[in-house]
């Protein structure tokens, strides 16, 4: 059985994990007019910046309308309403730092698996 330390110490990472501070975000800032790096297949590189939002602006990825062209343009930084139209796709993202890459594991995921990890190893050292 889980004492009562470790279960208050449980409920409070929990909870502080789906507390949000208002603080600036840190977004991934490029496009692909630029690096290559920055397109679906994203790939973190020194040609790819970032760049601090004000305050309550969420990240965002963006591929706006292409006419003639002959691939498509993606780009990431903070969000601007006049960018996102009808004609281009917008994803946004508030979750944390650099959360407009391709691919990004979500906070609450994150202390799920340490949450966890913490009570296995907790188990296994005090249940001997």
């Amino acid at each position: 059985m889980m004492s009562f330390k470790l279960m208050v110490f449980a409920s409070v990472f929990i909870i502080c994990n789906f507390i949000k501070f208002s603080e600036s975000l840190q977004c991934y800032n490029c496009s692909t007019k630029s690096t290559w790096d920055c397109g679906y297949k994203f790939k973190p590189s020194d040609e790819v910046g970032t760049v601090n939002c004000p305050d309550g602006v969420p990240c965002l990825k963006l591929k706006p309308p292409v006419i003639g062209g002959e691939y498509d343009i993606i780009q990431r930084g903070c969000y601007k309403q006049e960018l996102c139209t009808n004609y281009s796709v917008c994803f946004t993202c508030d979750s944390g730092d650099l959360c407009n890459s391709s691919v990004n594991i979500l906070p609450s995921f994150t202390c799920i698996l340490l949450l966890t990890t913490v009570m296995c190893i907790y188990k296994y050292i005090i249940g001997r």
